[in-house]
């Protein structure tokens, strides 16, 4: 409860309750000890790498920002995490109609953006859907085949 409140105004249990299932990370709370008020020590470490970047999440979700910044956020993750993940970034999208930031160089995992940006050395050489990018058949095109 603390940690996804951490920054935030105006959180209630039912704020901290609906951003955790919107990052589906209520079913692993709920079945803690004390659930939401479980101590989890310090910096999360009682937490998987997974289960912390999903309540991270959460707490990006009961902060209500209106821009969200999100730099190579799934690195750590396993396959299984790294699935809610990305729902749970569709997810608050769709709910919150945040802009979404995301930052990372796993291009397999940006499809679904609106809009792609290409940077090289600081300037953008491309820029655009993945469907517009993969049609312009440049460095984009080249690097989302190769990747897996």
């Amino acid at each position: 409860m603390n940690h996804i409140c951490y920054g935030s105004h105006d959180c209630t249990i039912d704020s901290v309750r609906k951003a955790a299932n919107m990052v589906g990370v209520s079913e692993f709370i709920e079945s803690l000890p004390k659930n939401y008020y479980t101590l989890v020590g310090e910096e999360g470490m009682g937490l998987s790498g997974g289960q912390r970047q999903l309540i991270d999440l959460a707490r990006v979700i009961a902060s209500n920002s209106p821009i969200i910044i999100l730099d190579e956020p799934s690195s750590s993750l396993d396959v299984e995490s790294e699935y809610k993940f990305y729902a749970a970034i569709k997810e608050i999208h769709r709910e919150l109609n945040s802009t979404i930031i995301y930052i990372t160089h796993k291009l397999n995992r940006v499809r679904f953006m609106d809009n792609i940006i290409v940077l090289n050395k600081g300037s953008i050489i491309e820029n655009g859907s993945h469907e517009e990018l993969i049609n312009n058949n440049n460095w984009y095109a080249n690097a989302a085949n190769k990747s897996v």
